[in-house]
């Protein structure tokens, strides 16, 4: 590849770069890959943990994934 060739890629690349879309659109990625590997690891660190912690943490082994999910606050279903 010339000089020329390459200099003629360069500007192409770093207009897209600047563009504050492709920039929104990365961070929207980013956070999402976060927040995924956030859920996997907290759900990893709750099912590793022996069922008397769970309970002073006060979530049940079978809720584990909602509330690494929603987080505590989200509403229960509860049989009535």
């Amino acid at each position: 590849m010339s000089t020329r060739e390459f200099n003629h890629m360069a500007p192409s690349f770093l207009s897209k770069a600047s563009d504050p879309g492709f920039w929104s659109y990365a961070a929207l990625i980013a956070d999402g890959v976060h927040r995924r590997y956030r859920i996997y690891r907290d759900r990893r660190a709750l099912e590793r943990m022996p069922d008397s912690m769970l309970h002073d943490v006060g979530v049940n082994r079978s809720e584990i994934d909602r509330f690494v999910t929603h987080g505590r606050d989200f509403p229960r279903s509860r049989a009535a």
